[in-house]
């Protein structure tokens, strides 16, 4: 009874503040950054590990930057008060590698491998957020909104290694190509705050600064395993898990991914989940609103 009293008093002061009933659609786009998680986490491990224990030279790099698109229906109850639905997509991809290494006595035996990966990380958010706009000139308005939203998160991770083997005369090569596909939702919540500028009658151009916070974790999805050259193998299924662990080897541990249907176990393993995708971060964007 009390939390209905309360939401009927909130409803009464917009609609006793000016009752507009008056929509809009933002369309707008940008550029994001997302800290990435337990995905860029074991990235770095990875390629630390090839660095200090193989020797390797070139690093594996995160996910990081992307691009943000964004689409509003919004409901203006007065000229202060809105109450916004969204539906947005983020994608960052990156390419990095060779982290490639050779050692080993020329003549005798000598092994060497170079590493890439791509990994891609997709969200679709669908949002909720209460807008409150402040007039701060005859055409412009300062805009803040905060809300909430379920993110709808994809993994795309893709690594390629060539690797040899030479002892003596002989030689013995592969090529290793590995993707791994998952979707997961989870819940997240997210800021900004913008301006809004008035162009024409019923159309503004505007901008916003915003701010996130969004993890994902639970990815199971589509793996398949695919050796090309002197030995051919191949692998797939569709209950795959993405792990993370952390490995000690001497008195260092590096955090390290796994992509399997069973938990990664092993002597001087430990720490191992579910790996995480974290959305948290922050963007700006430029778009454009029709009011109706």
């Amino acid at each position: 009874m009390k939390k209905a009293s309360t939401a009927a008093a909130i409803l009464l002061f917009l609609v006793s503040s000016g009752f507009s009933q008056q929509s809009s659609i933002t369309v707008s786009g940008g550029i994001g950054y997302a800290t990435g998680g337990d995905l860029n986490k074991t990235i770095k491990g990875v390629s630390d590990y090839r660095l200090d224990i193989d020797g390797a030279s070139g690093e594996l790099k995160p996910v990081n930057l992307g691009m943000n698109f964004n689409i509003e229906f919004m409901y203006h109850f007065n000229p202060n008060f809105g109450l916004g639905l969204g539906v947005g997509y983020f994608r960052g991809s990156k390419a990095s590698g060779p982290s490639s290494y050779n050692f080993g006595d020329p003549g005798y035996l000598m092994l060497a491998s170079d590493y890439s990966i791509t990994p891609t990380i997709s969200a679709i958010p669908i949002t909720l957020n209460v807008h409150y706009f402040l007039p701060v000139g005859p055409k412009l308005n300062f805009d803040l909104y905060a809300g909430g939203g379920y993110y709808v998160t994809m993994l795309d991770f893709r690594s390629t290694e060539f690797a040899s083997l030479t002892i003596l005369n002989d030689s013995l090569s592969v090529t290793e190509d590995f993707t791994f596909n998952a979707t997961k939702g989870g819940l997240g919540v997210q800021a900004g705050i913008g301006f809004e500028f008035e162009v024409a009658p019923k159309i503004a151009i505007v901008f916003n600064a915003f701010g996130r916070y969004a993890s994902v974790s639970g990815f199971k999805g589509k793996y398949t395993y695919k050796d090309r050259g002197d030995l051919t193998a191949d692998e797939s299924g569709s209950d795959y898990t993405f792990w993370s662990y952390d490995e000690k080897i001497d008195s260092k541990i590096y955090t390290q991914y796994d992509f399997y249907s069973e938990k990664t176990s092993g002597t001087d393993i430990s720490n191992v989940k579910e790996a995480t995708i974290d959305l948290t971060g922050f963007g700006a964007t430029l778009g454009i609103r029709f009011k109706f």
